[in-house]
């Protein structure tokens, strides 16, 4: 090969790494526009599962495999992204709470989990063994949301603590001083139940009517004795607005809402025993009709089921906190902000491989 070849192979080749380089920018550049120019979700922090980011357009990257394609100064800024979501995540103000609750719930993120990888659709989830209170999975845990119907397990309590299950109470709408949104339960003014039939409705339908007809008959005080049940339960990031959760200013967290299952599960099983079931019976007193109840909850009468609670408000979303008995644990799955809260807890529950 003569020397003048040679120097033109040199050429070629130098052109070609310019090229190369220039390629490889280009991806970078592209991968910084289509994937962190869209605000960081969520980061799930567990040490079994892999550090993903998604944007609010559905993308998502695995930091530990994207270290062979993105530059070192694209991949610090990304863990800068990373660190802040955690810190906001972690500590997000009280007022900023209250601006969000006055806002759209309704965004939602993916969740993508390492291993065995599923998705969920939820702002907040957890997975806790309630009997010796070890987190199993987190997201989001330490975030306060608006609880919607939720609100009705303690409704339930200060019920089973304050009134008499066999007084009667009957049915006043036009009387009523909370707001009941919706037909849940079929109630009419002028019927008369039992405290405990009430009791079913509000749980088994979600009924506004029944809640607020017991809060009422109960005591002029009713939401007061809620906030006084939570401060002795150490519930401290709770507050209660109304009976029925109707009101996003009924929020709370998932750590303070387990305090509350472990009272109902070892204090009021009564609560449960109504909640895991499909289908109820209730009596209406005037007329001695009996009616047959089914429960909106479709984990209802499950093979693992416990009992629990759905809410859904418009701030809120999906709620539902589930209570089951596997693999001889107790196993407690809160989802709030969710798309799809059945479909979530049940993928959250697979999560619990027999030990």
């Amino acid at each position: 090969m003569t020397k003048f070849q040679s120097l033109i192979l040199i050429v070629i080749i130098l052109i070609s790494v310019l090229i190369f380089k220039a390629s490889n920018q280009d991806i970078i550049k592209v991968a910084q526009t289509e994937n962190f120019e869209a605000n960081i979700s969520v980061v799930v922090s567990n040490p079994w599962i892999g550090q993903k980011i998604s944007s609010e357009f559905g993308q998502s990257v695995n930091l530990e495999q994207s270290q062979e394609i993105i530059s070192e100064p694209v991949q610090e800024e990304i863990n800068e992204l990373v660190l802040q979501s955690e810190e906001q995540s972690e500590e997000q103000p009280e007022e900023q709470i209250e601006q969000q609750s006055e806002g759209d719930y309704s965004q939602s993120e993916n969740i993508v989990v390492n291993s065995p990888q599923p998705i969920i659709h939820s702002h907040i989830a957890s997975v806790k063994y309630l009997d010796n209170n070890l987190d199993f999975f987190e997201l989001n845990i330490s975030n306060r949301w608006p609880i919607a119907s939720l609100t009705k397990l303690m409704t339930a309590v200060i019920v089973a603590e304050n009134g008499n299950l066999d007084n009667k109470i009957i049915i006043n709408k036009d009387g009523f001083k909370f707001e009941t949104n919706g037909s849940a339960g079929g109630l009419s003014s002028g019927e008369s139940f039992t405290v405990e039939d009430l009791i079913k409705v509000m749980l088994i339908t979600s009924s506004n009517d029944a809640a607020v007809a017991l809060a009422e008959a109960i005591n002029p005080e009713f939401v007061g004795l809620m906030n006084q049940k939570a401060t002795k339960l150490k519930m401290t990031e709770t507050n209660f607005y109304d009976p029925t959760g109707l009101s996003y200013r009924n929020q709370s967290t998932v750590n303070d809402l387990a305090k509350l299952i472990n009272y109902i599960y070892y204090i009021h099983p009564q609560i449960f025993e109504i909640t895991r079931q499909k289908e109820v019976e209730i009596l209406e007193l005037n007329s001695r009709t009996t009616r047959k109840l089914t429960n909106i909850n479709k984990l209802a009468g499950g093979t693992y089921f416990i009992g629990g609670k759905t809410g859904y408000i418009d701030a809120a979303d999906e709620n539902l906190i589930s209570l089951f008995a596997k693999h001889g644990r107790l196993i407690l799955i809160t989802v709030l902000g969710s798309k799809s809260r059945f479909a979530d807890t049940e993928t959250l529950l697979e999560l619990v491989a027999k030990p």
